[in-house]
């Protein structure tokens, strides 16, 4: 028996822009999505010049008219040090190959 993937890439140069919040630089990302479930992966790098405690940040997906699709959690649970990075990796159960565009929000 043969299984047939379905796999796409959203390489919308909104989606994967390099995106500076706060000093913080979010940068690789790719969203790709697979058998019924959209997964994001990105590098988060500290720049602010001194540690920073990332808990908790909503990546806000929207389409081309600006409204949000979806908002999915993402977690780092840890202090970042200065200069360092670390690779995200989310996913949720829709379709976001068509999404337009992805706001990063940190959870103060």
């Amino acid at each position: 028996m043969i299984i047939k993937t379905t796999v796409e890439v959203n390489n919308n140069e909104e989606v994967t822009k390099d995106q500076n919040i706060e000093g913080i630089m979010i940068t690789n990302t790719s969203l790709v999505y697979e058998d019924g479930i959209s997964y994001l992966k990105a590098t988060v790098t500290n720049n602010t010049g001194s540690d920073y405690e990332l808990n908790e940040y909503k990546i806000n997906v929207k389409d081309s008219d600006g409204n949000i699709i979806v908002t999915m959690p993402g977690y780092i649970g840890s202090v970042l040090k200065n200069g360092e990075s670390k690779t995200i990796n989310t996913m949720i159960s829709e379709d976001l190959s068509n999404a337009y565009s992805i706001e990063y929000e940190v959870v103060k």
